[in-house]
């Protein structure tokens, strides 16, 4: 039996000012919302500190989405996804 690799298709920004910028690698736009709420709650952060989620294709290092403050998921090309 082979040991299974899980490749993440997504890395997702987690950033906020006076904290450090981080990158997770995530497997859908959901989980990179979930990552992205958990963080804003965990830390009490109001929309004015929120810095981070851009998502990249991890392949590509392209961006493809944003997170906005509420959990929200912008394509790039402006529509929610």
């Amino acid at each position: 039996m082979h040991p299974t690799i899980q490749v993440s298709a997504f890395k997702v920004q987690i950033s906020a000012a006076g904290h450090r910028t981080s990158w997770l690698p995530v497997a859908s736009f959901a989980a990179a919302s979930f990552a992205c709420r958990t963080f804003i709650e965990a830390h009490d952060l109001g929309t004015s500190r929120w810095r981070g989620g851009r998502i990249l294709d991890a392949a590509t290092e392209e961006v493809v989405a944003t997170v906005s403050y509420n959990g929200r998921v912008w394509l790039a090309d402006g529509s929610e996804a």
